[in-house]
């Protein structure tokens, strides 16, 4: 397998990995049009992924070994060119409170016909304190390029936002499913970064509260607390069939746990389908969903008590009962509500009908109207008309919404990719900045809440562009 086949192996794990990068869309029938998987404001975050990796005509490898070991990198040459002129790749994870951020570049030497140059690459991972405008530079280093390459991203933070969690992700050479390794927290305070756990299996992914990392072992869910310094494992029964598990969530109280697998996956993609798994922590039990599912459901997010998200392989999303077991199209009438109220305010926005988004919209005018000081104030249909059209709004229709979570009773929250020219649209840095100072955004939150008389409404404006 060649280097730049590598590399783009990997550009499709991290499009899987980061949330942020170019997720599948999936929007109600009747508001937008239906076209694979990170964590406030969402920027290019790193959470399990959420569809299972497009399948290809090899064995899968096996799993590493369970051993924790700290992932050594051969030092790659010294940097001749300027980094500014390799491909580069910048993502961003911002802390629970916002004061914080982990920053993840890498920067690879590729030639005008994509081809690797070079034997090395470079990575970068920073801390930053936005309150004291403080860097620090926990990873940067050159690494030299194998079988595969590997590459760190953010799992997420601890609930106190002092800490952040780093994974080392990768994809073997030939048809196996991504791995991960070398699970560091980094102190924000420091910088420094302490080795957590080796070798991780398969879809980490980070407790709530970030006390905890859950991933999958060969037919086990392993849980790790990182307060006790314990590991505990779960059997569950695996698929006879050759099975990647993926998709790994959380119950928003942190107690239980939905994973995926994908069986058949080096298969042709008429052969494949995919189970589904609910794991309860306290009794330390296991058990089936659904079982061998043609269409290849994978969780998306656990945002509330007795409902999940899922997505299939083409992006249409799914709702599942997790007490019952029950999948369907639609979600409960209130999630329904909500979420039909942000797909319709963007499409009146998209489509001109600025009086009809007037009516969806329940957040604040006073900016606009600074930003508009010609226009009646009172005139909101030609407030937001000018937003669009003038003051550097980006109103798009939306391209996907995952459910996130339900603040307050009649209040939900959504993590939105919007629809540009036939993809995700995709907010770069302004103002002359580079990519390693604003990485990438192409996921953001809104809230949707009901008002005094029953009606949904977003409460924040279309994404500003300078």
């Amino acid at each position: 397998m060649s280097r730049s086949s590598l590399w783009f192996s990997l550009a499709g794990l991290a499009a899987l990995l980061l949330a942020a990068c170019a997720p599948q869309p999936g929007a109600p029938a009747t508001t937008a049009p239906v076209a694979s998987q990170q964590f406030t404001q969402v920027v290019e975050t790193a959470p399990p992924s959420l569809l299972p990796p497009s399948p290809a005509q090899a064995k899968p490898t096996a799993l590493p070994s369970d051993t924790p070991h700290a992932t050594d990198t051969p030092a790659g040459p010294t940097p001749t060119p300027d980094l500014f002129t390799y491909d580069r790749h910048a993502s961003q994870s911002i802390s629970p409170g916002g004061r914080y951020a982990a920053r993840v570049l890498v920067a690879l030497p590729l030639s005008p016909d994509g081809t690797a140059l070079g034997e090395a690459y470079h990575v970068q991972v920073s801390a930053l304190d936005f309150q004291d405008n403080s860097q620090q530079n926990v990873i940067d280093e050159w690494r030299n390029y194998g079988l595969g390459l590997t590459t760190p991203s953010v799992l997420g933070w601890s609930a106190d936002s002092r800490a952040f969690y780093v994974v080392e992700s990768g994809v073997p050479d030939g048809c196996g499913p991504p791995f991960f390794e070398n699970l560091r927290r980094v102190d924000t305070d420091n910088g420094q970064s302490t080795q957590v756990a080796g070798d991780l299996g398969r879809a980490p992914a980070l407790s709530p509260d970030g006390s905890r990392l859950a991933s999958l072992g060969e037919g086990q869910v392993l849980v790790y607390d990182f307060e006790i310094g314990e590991k505990t494992s779960i059997p569950f029964e695996a698929p006879a069939e050759e099975y990647w598990g993926g998709g790994t969530t959380w119950s928003p109280d942190g107690e239980r746990l939905l994973f995926s697998a994908t069986l058949n996956p080096c298969g042709a993609s008429d052969q494949l389908s995919s189970s589904l798994y609910l794991t309860d922590l306290s009794s330390s039990s296991a058990r089936n969903l659904l079982e061998a599912d043609p269409r290849l459901l994978a969780p998306l997010s656990w945002p509330l008590d007795d409902l999940a998200q899922l997505g299939d392989a083409s992006g249409q999303d799914y709702w599942l009962q997790v007490s019952s077991g029950q999948v369907s199209q639609e979600p409960p009438a209130e999630v329904a509500a909500a979420r039909q109220a942000l797909f319709d305010f963007f499409s009146a926005l998209k489509t001109g009908d600025y009086a009809a988004a007037d009516g969806l919209y329940g957040g604040s005018y006073e900016l606009l109207e600074a930003n508009n000081p010609d226009v009646d104030p009172n005139d909101r249909a030609a407030l937001l008309e000018n937003a669009c059209l003038i003051n550097g709004f980006q109103c798009l229709a939306v391209y996907r919404a995952v459910l996130v979570d339900k603040p307050a009773q009649g209040e939900y929250r959504f993590r939105v990719v919007f629809e540009q020219d036939g993809g995700a649209f995709v907010l770069g840095p302004c103002c002359g900045a580079d990519i390693a100072e604003q990485p990438p955004q192409s996921e953001f939150v809104y809230t949707v809440k009901r008002d005094e008389a029953g009606k949904y409404r977003v409460i924040e404006l279309p994404v500003y562009v300078p």
